[in-house]
């Protein structure tokens, strides 16, 4: 039918859409309660097909240690609320408080809950929805 393609044998492969998503970062404060962003920046690095299915923290430096939020510009604690992160010993995988983000508010945003001196290296982890 002259609609199908043919790969070679050798030196060639398939990219299929990537459905899973990770997003690695770390965060530290320094006698501090300012929110920041997971991923560094003032960006959007959600939309509303973003699945959130795990959000692990740990610590690795700990001179003063808060429990922190995770949500979004519009709403600090989205998705982990009031949580104690892990430590480099035993992290923690956070209750997910709602995987969806609302399509709206795309920043990723941790903040303590109050002034803290500490390091926190996060892993996110999920899936995007279908089109």
């Amino acid at each position: 039918n002259k609609l199908h393609a043919m790969q070679p044998a050798a030196g060639s492969s398939l990219v299929r859409f990537k459905k899973d998503f990770e997003f690695r970062w770390t965060n530290t404060w320094t006698a501090s309660a300012a929110a920041q962003y997971i991923g560094g920046v003032n960006w959007d690095v959600l939309t509303a097909k973003h699945y959130i299915t795990q959000i692990i923290s740990k610590t690795t430096e700990t001179t003063d240690v808060e429990n922190i939020e995770i949500g979004d510009e519009a709403d600090p604690n989205r998705f982990v609320t009031a949580a104690a992160p892990g430590t480099s010993a035993a992290p923690v995988s956070h209750t997910i408080a709602l995987a969806i983000p609302d399509g709206v508010n795309g920043q990723f945003v941790v903040t303590p809950a109050a002034s803290a001196t500490m390091t926190i290296e996060f892993i996110v982890r999920g899936f995007l929805l279908e089109p």
